[in-house]
Order: C-alpha cells, then structure tokens, then sequence
C-alpha cells in the first residue's frame, strides 16, 4: 500500500495503515514534518489496526512490535513516533515543551498532566515563538534547540482557560485531549533552532524535596498483560491506567522508599514495550488558583533532574551507539551541553503570573 513521506531527525520514513483513520491520526499530530521531495530509501513504517483476526501493532521495516488491544488511531500514532525518537543517536531527547524569545529557548518540563501545555499556550499567548509541545530535542554536537511542531495535546480544561479561543480544526475521539495544531492557535508564530538558557521544571508544592510515592510510567503502547506485570514488581501498591493521553501511561503508586525505575525499565526490556519514559514523583493536578512559587536550583541538582527527563528511547539509542552502556560518560556529554543555562522548580498556579515569572526569565537571558 501506498505510504504518506515525512522527515524526522532528518531521516524520511514512509508511513502506512489499511486503516484511513489511523493515517488520519499520524497526519493530523505530525503534518508539519510531512515531506513531498523524493525519498531515497525511506524506512517503512505500517501501522496495522489489527483487522480480520490479525494482532495489532507497527511493522518497522522488517521487525513487528505487537500492541494490546484495544489500540487506539492515537495510540498507534505514538508508538510509531516513540520508535523514530530512538532512531535518532544525534539528539538528546526530552520529555518538555520548548519557546523562544528572540533567540533564547526555554525548556519546560514536567509529568503528564502537570500543566506544561497551558503553561507553553500562555507564554505563546505572551509573544514567544512555538518549538515543541511534548518533545525537546538538543543536538549533541552544537546543544542547540531544534523545532519539534507536533500537534498541541490540550485537555478540555486547560482549553476554557483561554476564552475565545475556538481551534478550527481540533482532533480527538471523544474523550481525554484535544489536538490543535499550532496553525490553528491566534498565536502562529514558529520558533527557529535556538539555544536553550533555561529550563523550567514543573512540580507541585513542595516540589523535588517532597516524598516521591509515585512512578509514573509512558510507553509508545503496551500490551494486555503489561498492567498486571507492573502491579507485580517488587514495592508497587497500585497501578491505575491513565485515560484520555496518546500514550499509554500507568501511574504507580510505590512504597516509600522503593526504587523501582531501574526494574521498570528491565520489564519493559522484556516486554518488547517502547518506553517513552518512567519518572518519579509525587502526583497532583495544578491548581490554577494557588500562588505559582519559582525556585533557582543548584546547576548540579537541575542537571540529574534533566537527565531524568530525558525520553528513554533517545537515552538508550546514544548509549547503545556512543558509550556502550555508560551512563557517567552520557551525563558528562550532558553537562558540557547544558554549560551556562539556569534551572528551576515551579509550582504551578495562577497562570497569568506563571507565564510573567517565565517570561521574565527569557528576558533575562
């Protein structure tokens, strides 16, 4: 069957389905990387639905990676892109959004659901330019930002904190986020590559020093038995699957103490699971009525906590092509990229003086 052609990383992929609504859904989140020239060679990607009896998941060139089911138009959409990010071993890849001012980028990093979307819609809304949404890419030879246009993941809620603001196009299936491409935003304007001055991570009060009873947990899709597996490692209490999201996310309640990404991360080694990222931490939704609290953080302390939000398949495509497994050596390369930028813990809270704290912070650069 015929693919659609688009360029990530600079490397094309054709991509294809037997199913017109999960190409619809690949095209509607990344139709800014849609590319018309003639591709050399392309890797093939084919979303299979799982029709006529057949198991769901994506073919990639010649290797199949099987889903659960039910799988989702959006889901697939984001474990075809969860495999590209490890295909890419010339970037560093973030779990954040990225804007500019002028010629300065600010990352802005968080778990799902922590406000990293409202907060980037409001500093658009404020002048800056647009880069990413989910995905922070650093190149590894110059640290500079790169664009990452992907669709905008809005929930409903963070959506009638911008009255007026009616999308004219907005994709979802009926329940959990909205899609709004950028081209849809009163606010169009698209950042160039830029290098980053600071990174801001989002938490709730009480931030990184509080205790971490939590790991919450995202992959490109997950298989049926996955859920079950992840309530059986050692010092889980509880796993409950978080709706609505185009990954599939799980959200862990742990016993305090308990160091469970290392054994999460080897599950899903075994599992054949794409695991976008597991990260610590407490869990609680914004209050959008509370006092935002911004904090500098020591360079070494923001560092560790970058590198925690680094997605895990671009960590595991640099260490297997580049340092063989070692992690000190990765951190390293790391450091000497984030020289000279500023990190921070915000709580999030009343949105008109997060985006000013925020704001100040690129004028600052």
């Amino acid at each position: 069957m015929p693919g659609e052609t688009y360029r990530f990383f600079n490397r094309c992929y054709s991509v294809s389905s037997d199913s017109g609504e999960f190409l619809a859904a690949f095209r509607a989140a990344y139709r800014h990387f849609s590319d018309t020239g003639e591709a050399t060679s392309p890797e093939t990607i084919l979303i299979d639905p799982g029709a006529g009896g057949r198991r769901p998941g994506i073919r990639w060139n010649t290797r199949f990676y099987p889903a659960g089911e039910p799988f989702s138009p959006r889901e697939a959409a984001a474990a075809a892109a969860s495999l590209i990010v490890s295909r890419a071993p010339a970037h560093h890849v973030f779990h954040g959004g990225v804007v500019s001012r002028g010629d300065s980028g600010i990352i802005i990093c968080g778990h799902a659901s922590c406000g990293k979307t409202t907060l980037i819609l409001e500093l658009l809304r404020r002048g800056c330019s647009f880069l990413s949404d989910e995905l922070a890419p650093m190149r590894r030879d110059s640290g500079l930002l790169e664009p990452f246009p992907r669709a905008l993941h809005v929930s409903p809620a963070s959506l009638e904190l911008f009255p007026g603001l009616a999308p004219a196009t907005a994709h979802g299936e009926g329940h959990g986020d909205i899609l709004l491409d950028i081209e849809d935003l009163p606010w169009k304007q698209r950042g160039s590559a830029c290098r980053p001055s600071a990174v801001v991570f989002l938490h709730p009060p009480g931030g990184m020093q509080e205790p971490e009873r939590y790991v919450e947990v995202a992959a490109g899709y997950a298989p049926a038995a996955f859920p079950a597996a992840l309530l059986g490692l050692e010092g889980v209490e509880g796993v409950r699957k978080l709706c609505g999201h185009d990954l599939s996310l799980f959200r862990i309640r742990v016993e305090r103490g308990a160091k469970l990404v290392p054994a999460v991360e080897k599950l899903c080694r075994e599992h054949g699971v794409p695991l976008v990222y597991a990260l610590r931490g407490r869990s609680a939704p914004p209050d959008w009525n509370a006092a935002p609290r911004l904090r500098a953080l020591p360079a070494s302390e923001g560092l560790l906590e970058l590198a925690r939000m680094q997605l895990a398949a671009s960590r595991s495509a640099v260490l297997e092509k580049d340092f063989a497994g070692r992690t000190g050596e990765l951190l390293a390369e790391m450091s000497r990229l984030a020289g000279g930028i500023r990190f921070y813990e915000l709580s999030p809270g009343k949105l008109r003086e997060m985006g000013e704290a925020v704001e100040q912070l690129a004028a600052a650069s």
